[in-house]
């Protein structure tokens, strides 16, 4: 069983999965979640379905036509693009493989796709030939187990850092529900200015724990906020408590996260985009902890080193012209 989930944001679209396919008895780790980026297009794709190779065909079919041109700039011309691409593998391949309609065929897709011409990003969704533009989010694969929550949580405009983690909520509720699901979550963002980019995989199992440990001190309060038998004084008492264990759990998270992107900013800078200036705010402040200031003495010692061989090769360059 998969779970994918889409989620529209302001901004941009997030996709994120599980990593697990089920053969059987065998449990094998696999991506789910397609990137995809040329000079005309960024996009990501993610599917659901028995059969994992017409998966696979149709989504390099959909990226094959993306591979034509820049004509598709606007979200009918993409809906209309996508949807030939599978009435035409569905009328030419599958009908011929499979004469009588099987489940074995059925095939939904979850595309987050950007012209570079064009806007906002836009997020379709295909059952077998049909597809459809979406404006809030959806969950293909073990989507029912989660869509209530997911209707509880999404808001319209929510901003991606958001977006980010109730996709990475949803699809940990599916790994923990669901039987199939499993395997580390991917998630893809994908927005005009940048993507499709890969969630840190520390980053997204820090946002798992975080949200196991909300779930469990949230779980303490909601049956006790109506309890009539309890009196508001013991309510106001236990519900102090839950406050002050949620506001540990997120000073924890942030220096965490803090720290991690604060490192991962200074040993890869170049795959990582800077991507700690958009993720903290201007004007935050975090602890430099000393695993921190250990990195950056490691890495400016690399720094001086680097410039150090430098300068000597140009200086025996220079004396063996003389």
């Amino acid at each position: 069983m998969t779970a994918v989930v889409g989620v529209k944001c302001d901004g941009g679209v997030v996709l994120c999965a599980d990593a697990q396919e089920t053969s059987g008895a065998m449990k094998l780790p696999i991506q789910k979640l397609v990137p995809y980026q040329t000079e005309w297009y960024r996009a990501g794709i993610g599917g659901s379905g028995f059969d994992g190779d017409i998966i696979d065909m149709l989504v390099e079919r959909l990226l094959g036509k993306l591979d034509k041109g820049n004509a598709y700039d606007t979200p009918s011309k993409m809906r209309l693009a996508m949807e030939s691409v599978l009435v035409d593998a569905y009328g030419k391949l599958i009908k011929t493989a499979w004469p009588e309609q099987s489940i074995e065929t059925e095939v939904d897709l979850l595309i987050a796709l950007h012209a570079q011409n064009s806007g906002d990003v836009v997020l379709l969704k295909s059952h077998r030939t049909c597809v459809r533009i979406l404006s809030t989010f959806d969950i293909i694969g073990a989507g029912d187990v989660m869509k209530y929550v997911a209707l509880n949580l999404f808001r319209p405009n929510m901003p991606i850092s958001q977006g980010v983690l109730l996709s990475i909520h949803l699809v940990g509720l599916a790994k923990k529900y669901v039987e199939g699901c499993g395997g580390p979550i991917q998630t893809l963002i994908i927005t005009p200015e940048r993507g499709p980019e890969v969630e840190n995989a520390e980053g997204v199992e820090r946002k798992e724990r975080f949200f196991d440990s909300l779930n469990e001190i949230l779980g303490e309060i909601i049956l006790t906020a109506p309890d009539t038998w309890l009196s508001n004084e013991k309510f106001l008492g236990i519900l102090n408590d839950a406050f002050g264990r949620i506001k540990d759990l997120r000073e924890r998270y942030w220096a965490e996260a803090y720290e991690s992107d604060l490192i991962r900013a200074m040993t890869d800078h170049v795959s990582y985009q800077a991507q700690a200036y958009w993720k903290f705010p201007a004007g935050s402040e975090g602890r430099l902890t000393q695993r921190v200031i250990d990195m950056m003495w490691e890495a400016n010692e690399r720094h001086m080193q680097a410039a150090r061989k430098r300068q000597d090769e140009a200086e025996k360059e220079t004396g063996g012209e003389s």
